[in-house]
């Protein structure tokens, strides 16, 4: 699962401003079954994430993200950054993956997702 998000702690002064979206243009779903049950799962979203923070703060911020693979196990993007003392936090991300075909190799008699 795909995330993005911060953090401010033990902050005297703060003010922040933040934007973020979560866009899901299409999910392609494909199951491969045969006589004993189902065999493979795929997930494929084409999916867009942005997020944006302008913050002033002391203490310590936290910026956190994190990109799904398609095993939805492991990731393709992931960062944590910390800030500490007096900033101006100014940071973008924008995160986006597209899905428009995968073909199965082993299956017959050759499954397609379009």
């Amino acid at each position: 699962m795909d995330f993005v998000g911060s953090s401010f702690l033990y902050s005297r002064e703060l003010t922040k401003a933040r934007t973020r979206n979560l866009e899901l243009k299409r999910m392609n779903i494909t199951v491969v079954a045969d006589e004993n049950g189902v065999t493979r799962v795929a997930l494929l979203p084409t999916k867009s994430t942005s997020y944006f923070v302008d913050a002033r703060a002391t203490g310590i911020a936290n910026l956190k993200y994190r990109q799904a693979a398609e095993d939805w196990t492991s990731s393709l993007n992931e960062g944590n950054e910390r800030f500490y003392g007096a900033y101006h936090l100014n940071a973008g991300l924008l995160m986006n993956s597209e899905h428009k075909r995968n073909i199965f190799d082993d299956c017959w008699p050759g499954c397609v997702i379009a």
